[in-house]
């Protein structure tokens, strides 16, 4: 077992290359990953190997850099993935074996965000930027302890699944409240209060609706818009 007791593990390159974390069956303190890089190729950070314990997780991702959770039955006490630069491509986060951590905390300068979740995950309280889509596998449960997610009127926040049938969002209690949100064949669950305004719903169930308010447009002097 890799122990470093109250140490931080730190890791950074500058080269455009993907990056892999593997420590199977590890337990780490807390851990930080900065990529440094500038390139605008997309390029992976990839956290592999089974049953890895690690503290509070931090990756500093300086541009096109993707995020893979590939280690299975990993723990985490906290995640936080910030993108500090001004670029506007799309940032992807995939969950693609079952994760467990605390606190899920994406922030980003500019550009969209999305999370991808293959298999049931636990997390703590997660706050996502603005317009966040979220896509997580049908049949499978994203449980949590709380969700902060919200759109606005140009760009709204999605939960969707990635059939038909239905995905699973719970919560076990308190309120959820998400604005400018988008909903595709979620099930949303767990005993908390899922609420939504300024919302467009299909094939939802669980969730209090309020639909997104009418809006008025005047064309002026032929040239508005």
């Amino acid at each position: 077992v890799l122990n470093i007791g109250s140490s931080v593990l730190k890791m950074e390159s500058n080269l455009p290359l993907t990056h892999i974390i593997e420590t199977p069956g590890k337990t780490l303190n807390d851990v930080v990953i900065n990529t440094l890089s500038t390139t605008t190729s997309i390029i992976d950070v990839q956290l592999l190997g089974t049953s890895a314990i690690f503290g509070n997780l931090k990756i500093k991702n300086n541009n096109n850099f993707r995020t893979y959770f590939n280690a299975g039955n990993a723990s985490f006490t906290s995640v936080n993935i910030i993108y500090p630069t001004s670029n506007t491509n799309l940032k992807t986060i995939y969950f693609n074996t079952s994760t467990t951590m605390g606190g899920f905390t994406v922030t980003t300068a500019n550009g969209l965000t999305e999370v991808v979740t293959l298999l049931n995950n636990t997390f703590g309280d997660i706050l996502l930027p603005n317009s966040t889509t979220w896509t997580s596998t049908s049949g499978r449960t994203q449980t949590m302890t709380g969700l902060t997610l919200n759109g606005t009127c140009a760009a709204f926040a999605v939960l969707k699944s990635n059939t038909t049938s239905a995905t699973t969002f719970s919560d076990v209690s308190g309120t959820n409240t998400l604005d400018y949100l988008q909903t595709q064949y979620v099930t949303f669950t767990g005993g908390a209060t899922w609420q939504a305004t300024n919302a467009l719903t299909s094939n939802t169930t669980g969730l209090t609706v309020t639909p997104l308010a009418g809006k008025k447009y005047f064309w002026i002097g032929n040239a508005g818009n």
